[in-house]
């Protein structure tokens, strides 16, 4: 099993790419050779309107759906130790979507319990 060290964590994107095909028509490009660093207590936030990718890159940058591309935390991949990581690494949607009841900690417990 790996091992994930304790402390701050540095977030890299590298290149993520997603794409989707709706039936037979052509593919559509969600994400496009997205690359991002997220230091150790930075605060980032992602806006754009409906449609413009939010979703989908948080989700790839949490694991919980990976793109074509590299998630790196600290340099290790994500992608390949998303187990060990999954304890660690969060994704909370927009409020409409959270349990009213629950508090973000709360929310990302749940998330992280296998």
């Amino acid at each position: 099993m790996h091992s994930v060290p304790a402390g701050n964590y540095r977030l890299d994107a590298l290149g993520l790419r997603r794409e989707v095909r709706a039936g037979s028509g052509p593919k559509k490009a969600l994400l496009k050779d997205i690359s991002l660093s997220i230091f150790p207590r930075e605060f980032a936030a992602l806006v754009g309107g409906s449609g413009a990718g939010k979703s989908t890159l948080m989700k790839a940058l949490s694991g919980f759906a990976p793109a074509h591309g590299q998630v790196l935390v600290n340099g290790d991949d994500l992608y390949g130790h998303y187990g060990a990581y999954r304890s660690v690494i969060g994704y909370v949607p927009q409020e409409d979507i959270l349990h009213g009841p629950l508090t973000v900690s709360h929310a990302l417990d749940c998330r992280s319990s296998p």
